[in-house]
């Protein structure tokens, strides 16, 4: 109170503090007692109401835990969240602090309480494994060790797989070895055959994003490769990420045998796209095929030089009306390939005066890129190509406008 009244003071509020003249407040009352036993009881009892503040029950467990340790350690709150589970011994004694002339201070637990210390709801998943197999940090480098030993080995068996087996058959088996090697992790509290898990799981992992990186590079154009690989590495590490922090959710919610198993039975389950979605069996062609042929413009013909644009490009067929149907369907496949190579607005249209002509558009930003786009084709495009004008009668007419100004 005289503090609030200085402060008004130096504020000018008020001319004189009126509490300078008080003397030292006194309370008359009973101290402030614990509580009793009944009390602290139910307190730990609402804690695991399920319609409670706290809805997950490991969560709960925490709380429940932390308000014990208070209770019968004497520690503040920010020594017991931090409490190392390595300063409780064998005998449910809990070390606090060295004395001055160097003994250590211990403070007796109740058993029930030291049990709960010792399960505490986990966290990250690899570190508590070598936490539950001996609590040493040197059991958690092990396994790391072993999981990259792993991959080194994968990495030369890779080469002999890719030689015997499809992309596809590769990959599929990594995925089930890898979902083995978890389901093996979550089960298994035994070094050594913890360490073999790992091993494999290394070697499995390893083939599976090695080949998956190869394929990637292969099928992807000298013009875009770097771009692709910039995209598929942040997928690849966003899913990491991502991944890890809903397992590690996972596990303060559930347990870190649960996430594993389910992580373990997802990456086998993920096999099943092979049904679907599966992997090019060889390698394509991607060296660059220009072949078109570009047209004679006049000197002014381009206002603002190869900067002219945007560019209206379209191209007339001849097709005879039996070959009409399989000429659509290579032509909507033919319009994949211009919008990567950077047109927009693409389309197929039908003259409705001359039945047997098509006109295909698609808009370029520029001239210049345009001319990038006769750069981009690749000889893997080359087959469907040929295959759209063998429905074509003679040679397709070729028109270049760009935007009047």
């Amino acid at each position: 109170m005289i503090g609030f009244f200085y402060y008004c003071l130096r504020l000018g509020w008020i001319k004189t503090n009126p509490a300078v003249s008080l003397g030292r407040i006194r309370a008359d009352g009973p101290p402030t007692d614990y509580f009793p036993k009944h009390e602290f009881e139910q307190i730990i009892d609402a804690i695991y109401q399920p319609k409670g503040w706290v809805e997950c029950r490991n969560q709960a467990t925490r709380l429940r835990i932390l308000t014990l340790l208070m209770r019968w350690s004497g520690l503040a709150i920010r020594d017991a969240v931090t409490l190392e589970r390595r300063r409780l011994n064998d005998k449910d004694e809990l070390f606090l602090y060295r004395a001055k002339i160097g003994n250590p201070v211990y403070v007796p637990l109740p058993p029930d309480v030291a049990e709960l210390l010792r399960t505490i709801p986990p966290g990250p998943l690899l570190p508590l494994i070598a936490r539950d197999v001996k609590k040493s940090p040197i059991v958690f480098g092990i396994l790391l060790g072993c999981f990259g030993f792993g991959a080194v080995v994968g990495a030369v068996l890779m080469q002999r797989a890719r030689a015997r087996w499809s992309a596809e058959i590769v990959v599929s088996a990594g995925a089930t070895i890898y979902g083995f090697a978890t389901l093996a992790a979550s089960t298994v509290r035994v070094l050594p055959a913890l360490c073999a898990a790992t091993f494999v799981g290394g070697a499995a992992w390893i083939m599976f994003i090695s080949l998956v990186n190869v394929l990637i590079l292969n099928h992807a154009p000298d013009w875009v490769r770097a771009r692709v690989l910039s995209v598929s590495t942040l997928v690849v590490q966003g899913a990491v990420a991502a991944g890890s922090a809903a397992w590690g959710t996972v596990a303060a919610h559930f347990g870190l045998r649960a996430a594993l198993l389910c992580a373990g039975a997802g990456t086998i389950a993920t096999t099943a796209l092979a049904l679907f979605l599966r992997l090019p069996a060889a390698t394509v062609d991607v060296t660059a095929w220009n072949h078109w042929r570009l047209p004679d413009l006049e000197a002014d013909a381009l206002p603002a030089g190869y900067d002219s644009g945007p560019l209206l490009v379209t191209v007339e067929y001849e097709v005879a009306p039996e070959n009409a149907k399989e000429f659509i369907k290579a032509i909507r496949r033919y319009g994949r390939i211009r919008r990567r190579d950077g047109a927009s607005r693409w389309g197929i249209f039908h003259d409705l005066e001359t039945p047997s002509r098509y006109v295909e558009t698609f808009i370029v930003s520029s001239w210049a890129e345009h001319l990038r786009q006769h750069e981009r084709m690749t000889l893997a495009d080359r087959e469907l190509e040929e295959r759209l004008q063998s429905y074509v009668r003679g040679n397709p007419r070729v028109r270049h406008m760009v935007s009047a100004t």
